[in-house]
Parts: C-alpha cells; sequence; structure tokens
C-alpha cells in the first residue's frame, strides 16, 4: 500500500508540473527570439567597435613611437592579430613600406574614398562573382617626421562574423550584410542547405556603424538549443516524476539492500587505504632519487655549448639549457611556452614550420638545417637546427627534442673564403697578362685566356694538352730559360727577365714574365707561378726609338757643327765690318765731307755689332749642344753682379722711363758657378723683361733661398705684355719669335735669348721656371741646385769649390751683412 500511494501521489504531481511547465515555456520561447536577436546584433556591432578601437590604439602606437613594427604591435597590442593584414604605405610615392598576412587575391576595393583629414576611414573588399567573401578595410593616414602615411588594416568580415556566431552560438541560420546601395557585401549560410524563409518571425533586420559607414544586416534565426531545451522541458519533467515516482516506490525496496552494499564497500576502502600509504611512501623515494638525477643531468645540459631544446608538437617551447642566454642574450624562462618557429628569421619561418609539420606527420626522418635565430640586439644569427629525436611524454603527448648551434662566425668565414675566392678567379680569367702554374719539369699545372692567347691557342685546355715541356718547347734561349729557374730556385722572391718565345704558328714574340717559386714547409719547390706580358711592340718601339735617335743625334751634332763652323766664318769679315765702319763713325783719319756718309757708317756700325751679338749666341748655343761649352767656376759674389747687370741696362730702361725694384742691402748667399756665364743669364732675362714692358712699367729683381729645398732662385719680373700657355710652351724654343708685339716694338731679335739661358742654367745643373699670364706680366726665375749655393752660419758662409771635380768640398768664407736699405733703381 505504501509503494501505491507513493506512486499515485507522484503520477498526479507530475502531470500538474508538465501543463504548467508547458505554458510558462511557450512564453520564454518568445522572449528568448528577441533576447537572441537583441545579443545577437549588440555581439556583431560589439566586436566591430573593439575592432575599430584596435586599430585606433594601433595607429596611436604606431604615431607615438614614430615608427612602424609588427612584432612591438603585436605584443603590445595582442587584437591586432585579428586583422588578416597591415598595410603601412608612403602616400606620395605610393610605395608600399611593410605588408604582411596573406590577402584575398582577384578582389577590389569598394567605396574607398580617402579623406585629407586623419580620421578611420572604412571601405570594403566586394566580393567577386566566384567569390562569396568579402574584406574590411580600415585605414587611417598617420603622420610621422611630418610626413604622411597610409595605414590599412585588412579583415575578413565573412570569418569574423561566422566566427562570433560559432563563438557566442547564436541561433543563425544564415546572415546577409549589405550597403546603403543594397549591394551584398557578405552572406553566410550556416544550415549548409539552400536558405528558405518559413517563417517570418525568425528574421530580423538591423543597422550597423563601422567608421561612419552604415551598413544592414538581415539575418535568419532557429530555434536555439535553449528554445529546444525548453520545450522538451515539460517532457523531460513528465519522465522525471514518473521515473522519480518508481525510484520513491523502490527505494524502501533497496534501502536495506543498498545498506549492506555500503558497508561491504568500507572495508574494502579501508584495505585499498592502507595500500595507498604504502605505494605513497615508495613514490616519495622514487621522486628524490629523481629529482637528484634531474639536477645532475641538468647541469650536464647546462655545460654543453649548443642549446638543448624541447617543444611540443606545435613547436612551443618546452625547455632550454643555459646555452640559449649565452647565444641569444634572452632569459630562459621567458621564452618557455613560446613558438620556436616565431623567433627564427621571417625568410626561413615558412619553411622551418613545413619541416616541423613533415617530421609530426612522419613525412621525413630527423633532419639538419641552417637558420637564423634573432638575438637580443634585434639582429638575427647563423645556426643550425638539428632535430634529433621524438619522444611521447607520460600523458602521450609527442615531444620534439633537438640543438640548435651557434655558425655565425663559420658562416661568415666560409662566406669571405667564397667571396675571396670568386674574385680572385674572375681577375685571373679577366687579366690582361698571362698566369699560369707549372712544374719543374715545365709541364703547365694552369693557365688563364690570356696566356692562351698570347701563345697563340684557341684556350687554355688546348695549351695544357698541347705543349708537355714549356722549358724545351716554348723558349728560343733555354740557356737563359735554364738560368732564370736556378735564379728563382734558390730565392724566395720574384724575378723577372725577358724572353723571346715561339708561338703555335711558329712566329716569334717577346715577352716580360715574373715567376716565383712556391715551396713547403721544407723549403722544397712544389710549382712555379707567374705572369706573362706581350712585350713585342714594345720591342719594336724601342728599337725604331733607338734608331730615330742615332739620326736625330747625327743630324742635330751636323747642324750645331754647321752653325759653329759659319759663326767663326761670320765672325772673321765681320770684325773688319765693325772695325772700318767705327773709324769712319768717329772720323779717325780726318772730317767726313758729306753728313750722310757719317750717319751710314754709324748704322752699318750698330747692325754689325747687333749681327755679331746673334752670332756669337748661336756660337754659344752650338758649343752647348755639342757639349764643347766648359764652365770657368769661381765663387760668384751676386751682391756684385746683380747691381752691376741693372747698371748696364740703365740706358734701355730710361728709354722706357722703367723702374727697378731691388733689394741692394739685403745679404745674399755666394754661388759657385761662372760669373760670365751668370751675368749673361741676368742680362737676357732683363732684356726681355725690358723689351716686353710697357713704358712707365715696373721689373722687380728677388734672389731667395728655398728654405725647405735650398735652392737659389733668382725672378725677374715685369708687368708687360705676357703670354698665353700656347706661346709659354714654345717660348725657349731656338729662333722662336712666337711673341705678341706691342705699340711701339719693331719686333726686332732673334729668339735666342731664352734658349741660351735655358742651356747655361743646364750647365749649373739649375732649371729656368717661366710664369706668364696675357695681360698681367712673366716671371722668369733662374733656380740654382742646393750644392751651388754657399751655406750661411751666423755671419759665415760656407760656399763649394770652384773646382767642378770639388763642388761637394766646402770652403768658409766670412762675410758680413751689410746694412743698406732698400731702395729703387729708376
Amino acid at each position: 500500500m505504501a509503494q501505491f500511494m507513493v506512486f499515485l501521489n507522484g503520477l498526479i504531481l507530475t502531470l500538474t508540473a508538465f501543463f504548467t511547465l508547458s505554458i510558462f515555456i511557450g512564453e520564454m520561447q518568445s522572449e528568448s527570439f528577441y533576447e537572441n536577436t537583441e545579443s545577437a546584433h549588440n555581439l556583431i556591432q560589439g566586436h566591430f567597435y573593439d575592432i575599430e578601437r584596435t586599430f585606433e590604439t594601433t595607429s596611436s602606437f604606431i604615431e607615438n613611437k614614430n615608427k612602424f613594427d609588427i612584432a612591438v604591435i603585436e605584443e603590445l597590442v595582442p587584437d591586432i592579430k585579428k586583422f588578416s593584414g597591415l598595410r603601412f604605405s608612403d602616400i606620395q610615392s605610393k610605395g608600399r613600406i611593410y605588408e604582411d598576412y596573406k590577402f584575398v587575391p582577384n578582389s577590389y576595393i569598394y567605396n574607398f574614398n580617402p579623406k585629407p583629414d586623419h580620421d578611420i576611414i572604412a571601405g570594403f573588399y566586394a566580393p567577386a562573382p566566384s567569390e562569396p567573401t568579402g574584406y574590411l578595410v580600415l585605414k587611417k593616414i598617420i603622420t610621422l617626421n611630418d610626413h604622411d602615411f597610409l595605414l590599412q588594416g585588412f579583415i575578413s568580415m565573412t570569418d569574423m562574423v561566422a566566427e562570433i556566431i560559432t563563438e557566442h552560438k547564436i541561433p543563425l541560420d544564415s546572415l546577409e550584410i549589405t550597403d546603403p546601395l543594397n549591394h551584398s557585401l557578405v552572406q553566410i549560410n550556416l544550415s549548409g542547405k539552400e536558405v528558405q524563409i518559413h517563417n517570418q518571425n525568425f528574421v530580423q533586420n538591423w543597422n550597423l556603424n563601422i567608421a561612419d559607414q552604415k551598413l544592414f544586416l538581415k539575418g535568419q534565426f532557429r530555434k536555439d538549443e535553449r528554445t529546444n531545451f525548453l520545450e522538451k522541458i515539460p517532457f523531460l519533467m513528465l519522465l522525471f516524476g514518473i521515473t522519480l515516482t518508481l525510484i520513491g516506490t523502490l527505494y524502501v525496496r533497496n534501502n536495506q539492500r543498498q545498506s549492506l552494499k555500503l558497508a561491504q564497500m568500507n572495508r574494502i576502502l579501508a584495505m585499498k587505504n592502507l595500500e595507498l600509504n604504502h605505494e605513497v611512501l615508495t613514490r616519495e623515494k622514487l621522486n628524490k632519487m629523481i629529482r637528484k638525477s634531474e639536477k645532475e643531468n641538468r647541469a650536464v645540459l647546462n655545460a654543453v655549448s649548443d642549446i638543448i631544446f624541447e617543444a611540443d608538437k606545435d613547436g612551443n617551447i618546452l625547455f632550454l639549457n643555459a646555452a640559449w642566454h649565452r647565444i641569444t642574450g634572452f632569459d630562459s624562462p621567458t621564452y618557455i611556452g613560446k613558438s620556436l618557429i616565431e623567433l627564427l628569421h621571417p625568410q626561413d619561418k615558412d619553411e622551418q614550420k613545413e619541416k616541423f609539420s613533415a617530421l609530426i606527420r612522419q613525412d621525413i626522418e630527423p633532419f639538419r638545417s641552417f637558420s637564423r635565430l634573432r638575438t637580443h640586439n634585434g639582429t638575427f644569427r647563423a645556426i643550425e637546427l638539428a632535430i634529433s629525436m621524438l619522444r611521447h611524454d607520460d600523458k602521450g603527448e609527442l615531444r620534439i627534442v633537438g640543438t640548435i648551434t651557434d655558425v655565425e662566425e663559420r658562416r661568415r668565414a666560409e662566406r669571405a673564403l667564397s667571396e675571396a675566392e670568386k674574385k680572385f678567379r674572375t681577375i685571373v680569367e679577366n687579366a690582361a697578362g698571362g698566369i699560369y702554374q707549372i712544374t719543374t719539369e715545365g709541364h703547365f699545372l694552369s693557365v688563364n685566356p690570356a696566356l692562351s692567347k698570347i701563345l697563340g691557342y684557341e684556350s687554355p685546355e688546348k695549351l695544357l694538352r698541347s705543349v708537355k715541356n714549356a722549358n724545351e718547347e716554348i723558349y728560343l734561349d733555354k740557356r737563359m730559360r735554364n738560368s732564370f729557374i736556378g735564379q728563382i730556385s734558390i730565392t724566395d722572391q720574384t724575378l723577372n727577365n725577358e724572353f723571346q718565345v715561339l708561338r703555335k704558328d711558329g712566329s716569334k714574340i717577346w715577352i716580360s714574365e715574373n715567376m716565383r717559386a712556391v715551396k713547403n714547409e721544407d723549403s722544397i719547390i712544389l710549382y712555379f707561378e707567374g705572369s706573362i706580358e706581350d712585350i713585342t711592340n714594345r720591342k719594336r718601339t724601342e728599337e725604331e726609338l733607338k734608331e730615330a735617335k742615332i739620326k736625330s743625334d747625327i743630324a742635330n751634332r751636323a747642324k750645331s757643327e754647321f752653325l759653329a763652323n759659319m759663326s767663326h766664318e761670320l765672325r772673321t769679315p765681320l770684325n773688319a765690318i765693325i772695325g772700318f765702319s767705327e773709324i769712319i763713325k768717329n772720323q779717325v783719319f780726318g772730317p767726313i765731307g758729306q753728313e750722310a756718309y757719317h750717319e751710314y757708317a754709324s748704322d752699318i756700325h750698330d747692325s754689325g755689332k747687333k749681327l755679331l751679338e746673334v752670332i756669337n749666341n748661336i756660337l754659344d748655343v752650338s758649343r752647348i749642344e755639342v757639349g764643347e761649352r766648359q764652365l770657368n767656376e769661381s765663387l760668384v759674389d751676386l751682391q756684385k753682379v746683380i747691381p752691376m747687370c741693372l747698371k748696364l741696362m740703365e740706358p734701355k730702361m730710361e728709354s722706357k722711363k722703367l723702374k727697378v725694384a731691388f733689394d741692394s742691402g739685403k745679404l745674399y748667399p755666394k754661388v759657385v758657378g761662372e760669373e760670365l756665364g751668370i751675368k749673361q743669364m741676368v742680362m737676357n732675362l732683363l732684356s726681355n723683361a725690358i723689351k716686353y714692358s710697357h713704358e712707365n712699367g715696373l721689373i722687380t729683381l728677388t734672389c731667395e733661398t728655398d728654405q725647405k729645398t735650398g735652392e737659389l732662385r733668382i725672378s725677374i719680373t715685369d708687368n708687360g705684355i705676357g703670354m698665353d700657355e700656347d706661346q709659354l710652351a714654345t717660348a725657349m724654343s731656338p729662333f722662336n719669335k712666337n711673341i705678341p708685339m706691342q705699340a711701339g716694338w719693331n719686333g726686332t731679335g732673334t729668339g735666342l735669348g731664352l734658349t741660351l739661358v735655358d742651356s747655361l742654367i743646364k750647365l749649373h745643373g739649375g732649371m729656368l721656371d717661366l710664369v706668364s699670364k696675357k695681360g698681367v706680366g712673366t716671371t722668369a726665375t733662374l733656380v740654382f741646385p742646393t750644392k751651388r749655393v754657399a751655406k750661411q752660419s751666423g755671419k759665415a758662409v760656407y760656399t763649394h769649390s770652384s773646382k767642378s771635380k770639388d763642388i761637394d768640398d766646402a770652403l768658409l768664407i766670412k762675410d758680413e751683412k751689410s746694412d743698406k736699405t732698400d731702395r729703387t733703381i729708376h
């Protein structure tokens, strides 16, 4: 009876609860639909706001940091990873500065109108006819260093909305996003079937705002799991009530039986507890031994120079030894749990990721590969990544064990060696001269293309095959060749010699050869190496130059001898003409009746003297050229010689009203040379200066010793008509008159003055230096070498012997400084 009453009361309560819940749940379904639609709208709108804020935060970070660094942005703004891609572009050059992730191909930008301000702008990748997906584009203009850049963020609206719906389990069968022009941007079908609207009560339209862009959402809802569950609750309640009624009915019957079973189970659990306590003690002892062993193993691992790591199947680091800090500079605990692939160079990530995946799939065996690992200072070091084994941990999870070896220095050395080898090979292959290696027996080991070309062979290979003993087959003078090899064998230096060799076609050429011996550590010759240059043309040119010089010297000497002989022959009758004309001019035998005869006699006398001067100059130049002119050397006092020359030129200077600046009070050194020759040089230079000076002009004469070289420089400067570069180049040519005339000058002269001066100064071991500028003037400088200049010490003057053979013997001569002041001669 008790069981029947329990069963009847339970059945009545169950039916009452069933009908009550059915009415209540019907009302809840209506409220649940509106809650779901509002929740879906808020979630989608909220995610778009989050995307916009993330993009705004990223753009603000870039402007504050004044740089674009995707790694730092991903670390500080983790939500940026929700974007499918970022693009950072220079607006003016339209050049893409940075691009990451992947973009949808064959799509185009829809509704994209950049604004001049810096607000966020939204646009879309509209789907292509065969592409049911669309991309949202957020754009903002960022100013870095007073320069505008465009930051663009790309996010797949289809993937984002689908992710929201999936993540929050929104009961949507389909969703469509359109723009104000009713263009479909996103269409999502979550049911997997063709979308058909059966009940308008489950269709909802909303507005969606993103970056000042207004969109429209249309979604078809289905009964979610909660609604379906609520509909089943009354039946579950009915089933539960019936079940509970049956259970309550059987409870009394089974109560005693369960009590007996519990007592038995308590006894069994007590025994198990004793066994577990014993097992715990055993495990504690094992754990102590394991920790000790682990400590010892870790010490060994940390002593290894290579990085030893363990990672999971996704490449996340689980263990690192101490070498990680030594090589990368990073702390090991900081990088536990981070991806090893992400620490590699961007160019190596995809390749290493694919190898890891293939290893997990057991498509490949454990491998070794070269990559680059990021260090604490932002650079990358070359490493050798070795995956040594795969293992399973206690939980059965797959683990990857490997090592990382720092090969940065080795790779640098290999690259440097490779570049050097390539560079030297290129130099040898493209060298203009022949380069070779040859054995002591005369067999070529290697030759470059230039050598095969010099010896008349089509290629280096044919030369190597054809010539078995170069010492016997190529070199004509074998005795000289053997002697040259003998000299090289006993020295460690590179020697040079010229040989006549035989080409492939039988022709003979001259070569210049540099060769050295290559020896081992025991000074045993391994082979010879060297270079060869074809000097046939040079030899031919040298022979031609020698013959031409001989002919030129013969012709020049004949000319000089002819001029010298003619000068002697001309001076004999010319002396008579000058003498008789002077007797007539001076009226030695009485007065001349006609005055005209007296003038004619004066003209004859003057012309004769000028002609004699020309002949003397020709004779002096000729004697110098044929080597017959010898210096009558003595110690020349320039303190007396220069004023004497100025005194002799006074009549000519007065006729043109010229002024001469010369410091006669200054102490000038004495010179070892020929006094007549020095006077002749100074007089010729003064004569030229007077001749080419304007009236009322200025001539400056200086005599100085160069403090660095010790050379004596006597300079005569005029402010006359000057010469241009072409005239200056030919000024010292004999009989040269390529000098412009000035007003008042009739152009007379032989053009031998500078030639004679140049010849005389060269006899003294010096040089004539000419500097001139058209319209400014000319400076002529006599440069006497240091060995001809007396050396002064206080009031003493050191000079040289007047004998040419004793020029280097110094004499000490006393000479007091003069207290005369500067003066100008008029």
